[in-house]
């Protein structure tokens, strides 16, 4: 044993430079690996805190173009990774989500409440402060299963919903962009062409389906619809359940219900997509796990003890020696 270490130390020292290089690829390799792991449970922990935003008991309806030969494999993909920016800048309106669609969706056994919503961009200012701003319309609905909580005021009612008042809830950035130290309850703010009495400000939230929600403004949504956006669909809708645990069954009834609605008789035609939280999850997982492997994988390389040494005219490979030709090369140790 003393033989081996003494052997191992003078190998060592005979190659310096390999040493270092070796070493320093084995710290960076482990430094690497611990990285990704601890920003990998930070991030699911952050997915996580998103989820329980909207309730683990809560499923999405989305419109979406009909899948085709040419575009089945990436329509779906497409649509997730553009999040609410991207439905407001679409190309494709698809128009067949209708407010009747989800007073059906309501009548299933397993629902407890659901609510549509679009999504649109308008200009807000107020005084000299202008900002483009991400535009949410929905129904009062919305309150009863959102976990967002305001600093200050109070929510819109469904009387004022039906109605399309021109009300709104800020975002807390946006606020305080605005408004700055002062209290924006009951000021007016400008969307687009219209004023708006501000009726609350939502507490900071951060990102939730990829967008600053902190950014954003509120609003009823046939407000939205009639008087900003000139629409009478919907853009996606959020389904709360009275048993998660059927979350998968009650999703194909979901379906059912749309397809009779919209005389679908084809599946491969749907024009919405139905997912819970549970298969929204599992989709983040697969993607977090395949990413994570890749980088771990990408870090273990660093490990390997390889440099390169110009000037040479022989490439060293293990215990091969390779002549090669050219004016300049290097040799390469691994």
């Amino acid at each position: 044993m003393f033989n081996l270490l003494k052997q191992a130390i003078r190998t060592l020292s005979a190659n310096k430079g390999r040493t270092v290089l070796t070493t320093l690829g084995i710290v960076i390799g482990i430094s690497t690996v611990i990285l990704v792991l601890s920003a990998g449970e930070g991030f699911r922990g952050f997915i996580d805190s998103q989820v329980e935003s909207f309730g683990t008991n809560t499923l999405f309806i989305e419109t979406r173009v009909p899948p085709t030969t040419r575009n089945r494999a990436s329509t779906g993909a497409a649509a997730a990774a553009q999040g609410d920016q991207g439905r407001a800048n679409s190309a494709v309106a698809i128009t067949t989500l209708k407010n009747r669609d989800i007073e059906a969706v309501k009548r299933l056994s397993n629902i407890q409440n659901a609510y549509g919503m679009v999504v649109g961009q308008k200009v807000v200012s107020y005084g000299d402060t202008a900002k483009n701003t991400l535009i949410y319309g929905s129904s009062a609905e919305r309150f009863e299963i959102d976990k967002g909580e305001l600093s200050s005021g109070r929510f819109y009612t469904a009387v004022e919903d039906s109605g399309a008042l021109q009300v709104v809830i800020l975002g807390s950035a946006l606020a305080q962009d605005l408004f700055g130290p002062n209290d924006p309850i009951g000021k007016l703010v400008r969307v687009g062409d219209l004023n708006f009495v501000v009726l609350g400000v939502y507490e900071a939230r951060g990102a939730i389906g990829g967008m600053d929600i902190d950014q954003s403004i509120f609003m009823p949504l046939v407000t939205a619809q009639k008087k900003l956006l000139g629409i009478d669909y919907l853009l996606m809708a959020i389904v709360q359940l009275q048993d998660a645990n059927v979350g998968e069954a009650t999703a194909e009834d979901i379906k059912l219900v749309l397809r009779d609605s919209h005389n679908i008789t084809d599946p491969d035609k749907d024009d919405f997509i139905v997912q819970t939280q549970g298969q929204a999850m599992e989709t983040f997982n697969n993607i977090f796990n395949g990413v994570t492997f890749l980088l771990i994988a990408i870090g273990g390389r660093c490990g390997d003890y390889e440099y390169y040494v110009c000037g040479s005219h022989r490439t060293h490979c293990g215990n091969r020696v390779k002549e090669s030709s050219g004016r300049e090369k290097c040799r390469y140790f691994e």
